[in-house]
């Protein structure tokens, strides 16, 4: 069999293969981004777009499309917001949060220095609706919309670490299901410790049938929890 050359990119110093033009991806790029001319804005320093001769700032805000948080210069992207407010909007509920993304937390509600977890799990709550309600986290969200919270330790899910507080300590191997089916909400009432083999059964009842497992419950689909039923 004959062996087959791969080229190296012709850029001094580099050893990534070729892409296009004998330049590997990286230095391509590098290329493309260098021969693009600068924003005929004064002032401005960043690379034009397209044949308008503006960048992407000046050209949204050329046609009065800037993200609607006041202070916020980020390109539109949907629902009248740039793609972080978007996205932070999309795991909280609806709320975008201030112009600064980083700026979330203390402007959810500030806390002293040296505030425990617990104090920390009921300022970043939204507990408006009353004690049966949803307790939406006000917090850092991940990506998948769960809440998300340092315990002193390390980095953990702000529900689970409400339900060890409140409820009773977690379980190895043990999923903590919302029995509401809001990831944000972190209200003790509507956590319960369970296998990961009925988290999963109740999230394809909750697809099935689009109802909640408290739902289901109230309506007699559903078993009520253990202690319910010693209670009763």
């Amino acid at each position: 069999m004959t062996e087959t050359k791969t080229k190296t990119c012709k850029t001094e110093g580099c050893t990534n293969q070729t892409l296009a033009k004998g330049l590997c991806q990286v230095c391509y790029d590098r290329a493309r981004h260098a021969e693009r001319p600068e924003c005929s804005e004064d002032g401005c320093r960043a690379k034009a777009r397209g044949k308008h001769g503006l960048c992407q700032k000046h050209r949204n805000e050329s046609l009065g499309q800037l993200c609607t948080i006041g202070g916020c210069e980020r390109p539109l992207y949907a629902n009248g917001w740039c793609h972080q407010h978007n996205q932070r909007a999309r795991k909280n509920n609806g709320d975008p949060g201030p112009a600064d993304i980083r700026d979330y937390e203390r402007h959810v509600q500030p806390l002293p220095q040296g505030a425990t977890t617990a104090e920390r799990l009921e300022a970043y709550s939204d507990r408006s609706g009353g004690p049966n309600s949803c307790w939406d986290w006000r917090g850092y969200c991940g990506w998948d919309g769960y809440p998300q919270i340092h315990d002193g330790e390390k980095m953990g899910f702000a529900h689970r670490v409400m339900y060890a507080l409140h409820v009773e300590p977690l379980a190895h191997g043990m999923h903590v299901d919302h029995l509401c089916c809001n990831p944000a909400c972190i209200n003790p009432d509507h956590l319960e410790q369970v296998e990961p083999a009925e988290n999963g059964r109740r999230a394809q009842e909750h697809k099935r049938t689009g109802l909640t497992t408290l739902e289901r419950r109230q309506q007699g689909l559903e078993s009520p929890r253990p202690e319910e039923t010693t209670a009763a």
